[in-house]
């Protein structure tokens, strides 16, 4: 393969070269290692060059997952483990702040009308990242049928040759019910809390529901947007895709709190966020918080913990959906049985005080109590149907309560 250029705006950060035995080799540009930044935690500018699965994890994971990454590489007429063909395709408006295969200051957008719109959604099975415009490069991770835009004013723009989006619209999940409204409901909780999440709105348009999500690794509100660094928990561990939940072999919390510890720019603050993080998803049933759902964010000569994303109460579905907890609390996956013993060894993980985590469960699973209070009878101020806005409430208002009930009833257990 010929060298892949790997850009931030109109600079040449690095290349990257696949040898004939499908080694890939990362060579940062010399003037980039003297005055840019690590494109990873994983990939430092102190060594010049790097290979092995580290450059390979961090690009793959910028990667569509599943289906949609089937679908696209047949697309393009290549094989899904293709993943630096892949990029070379689709990767000038990925995660994150660089740009593959040319520069990221470049492009145009086309205006959408509702009718294109509703085609481009409609097509997103077959046309992933909205791909049948083959002037888009579009690539986001995820298993779940999306399409980057940019939006400006109430109006929706299609990226074009490498332009930067600035939100994505996410569509339902197929054979679950009211997905966009439970992510939608599950993020306005969590903002009701004081958690930092992205900002989502609900989008009625072509006779189709869909959720607007802000993306957060984008600044201003102009064209042409500046792209932000940032990396999921995954390519900042070196892992694939594929080794996304602990329980195949991807990162825990104390591997979570770990990372945290040693690459924040304020780790005593990340570290809260992310146990409260993790109590929150608990208690609205979110078991597909994996590492992929959990990232880092540049800020000025930092990095920090980017606001959350992908919150969904997954138990609402029952056992249809992600049984088990995509990590561990305490050595457990099965949500109802965190018992207080759990919550101390979670404590214990992350090398906290158990007094200090148990006073921060207490003091969250009050907060929601209480927001879930606030928000009920507003159900309209969120475009969510009064009937299952109350299913919403009421789910997880239960779970919590159980969440404490539960620590109650295994003290001294």
């Amino acid at each position: 393969m010929n060298s892949l250029p790997i850009y931030y705006e109109d600079r040449l950060v690095a290349s990257v070269h696949v040898d004939s035995h499908g080694f890939p080799e990362l060579e940062y540009n010399e003037s980039w290692r003297l005055k840019g930044f690590d494109i990873s935690v994983t990939l430092p500018r102190t060594q010049r060059k790097h290979s092995g699965p580290e450059v390979r994890s961090f690009f793959e994971n910028i990667l569509p997952e599943g289906l949609i990454r089937r679908t696209l590489a047949r697309r393009i007429g290549t094989d899904e483990s293709n993943v630096f063909g892949l990029l070379r395709q689709i990767g000038r408006d990925c995660a994150g702040a660089f740009s593959i295969g040319g520069q990221g200051n470049s492009g145009t957008y086309e205006e959408l009308t509702t009718e294109k719109l509703r085609q481009l959604l409609n097509e997103l099975p077959i046309y992933p990242m909205g791909s049948r415009e083959r002037r888009t490069s579009l690539s986001l991770a995820g298993a779940q049928d999306k399409l980057p835009l940019f939006h400006k004013n109430g109006v929706y723009y299609l990226p074009l040759q490498g332009a930067a989006s600035n939100c994505i619209l996410k569509m339902p999940i197929s054979d679950f019910a009211h997905t966009v409204e439970n992510e939608h409901f599950c993020l306005e909780l969590a903002a009701k809390i004081g958690l930092p999440v992205v900002k989502s709105f609900i989008l009625r348009a072509g006779g189709q529901i869909m959720l607007h999500v802000d993306r957060y690794d984008r600044r201003g509100s102009d064209f042409h947007p500046k792209r932000i660094p940032q990396e999921d928990f995954c390519q900042m561990s070196a892992l694939p895709s594929r080794i996304k939940y602990e329980r195949d072999g991807g990162p825990s919390f104390a591997d979570c709190a770990e990372l945290i510890r040693r690459h924040s720019m304020q780790p005593a603050v990340d570290l809260i966020l992310m146990v409260r993080w993790a109590i929150f998803n608990l208690c609205i049933g979110n078991n597909g918080a994996h590492a992929k759902n959990i990232s880092m964010l540049r800020e000025g000569n930092g990095v920090k913990l980017a606001p959350f994303y992908d919150l969904l109460s997954t138990t609402y579905y029952g056992k249809r959906l992600l049984r088990r907890m995509a990590m561990r609390l305490g050595g457990e996956s099965r949500s109802f049985y965190v018992s207080h013993g759990r919550w101390c060894r979670f404590a214990d993980d992350l090398n906290l005080p158990h007094k200090t985590v148990l006073r921060m469960i207490a003091a969250t699973t009050q907060s929601i109590l209480n927001a879930l209070d606030t928000m009920g009878p507003h159900a309209e101020q969120y475009d969510i149907a009064p009937t299952t806005f109350n299913r919403f409430v009421q789910h997880i208002r239960l779970r919590t309560v159980q969440v404490n009930e539960h620590i109650e009833a295994t003290k001294g257990a």
